[in-house]
């Protein structure tokens, strides 16, 4: 938040008075403030806002890299060149992060609440994919070299040849 909010002063500076500009965000800072303990605490709705809410951020560092590259073009500046990559670099980290909300094992923990009903088995513990990073439930000791992920059909246990 910090970020968009120092990303939007620069420009918001010579059209507002400071202290509106300061209302907005004390509000704005507010608002995500209460999306985030809803969702933090796995209130009904709040995985919905919160997904909403990375959306908005993530158009926010789209649009913003994108202005950034035009008017770092336009006058040569190195400095906003960098900015604008790094921020069309964190609209991609948003996607990722959207999409890992809607994943359905993201799903299924964020319905669960605070019960102590388990997902896993015994003997399970989640791993990644190495090829694809999806999370699994695997039982360690029973991998072989010929396990494939679900998802990509990659090898889950990576060989001593490929490395």
């Amino acid at each position: 938040m910090l970020i968009i909010a120092l990303i939007i002063y620069q420009p918001a500076r010579n059209y507002l008075d400071s202290s509106l500009f300061s209302a907005i965000l004390v509000l704005t800072w507010f608002g995500v403030g209460i999306i985030a303990r809803g969702y933090w605490n796995r209130d009904d709705g709040s995985l919905n806002r919160m997904v909403s809410l990375n959306v908005i951020i993530k158009y926010i560092f789209l649009f913003t890299g994108i202005i950034h590259l035009i008017i770092g073009l336009s006058s040569n500046e190195m400095s906003l060149l960098i900015q604008s990559i790094l921020l069309i670099a964190l609209f991609g980290v948003k996607r990722r992060n959207i999409s890992q909300m809607k994943h359905p094992v993201h799903l299924k923990w964020y319905s669960e609440k605070h019960n102590n009903s388990r997902i896993l088995n015994d003997g399970e513990v989640y791993a990644s994919c190495p090829s694809c990073s999806s999370l699994l439930a695997v039982i360690p000791n029973m991998l072989s070299p010929s396990d494939r992920c679900p998802n990509c059909e990659g090898l889950l246990v990576p060989s001593f040849e490929e490395e």
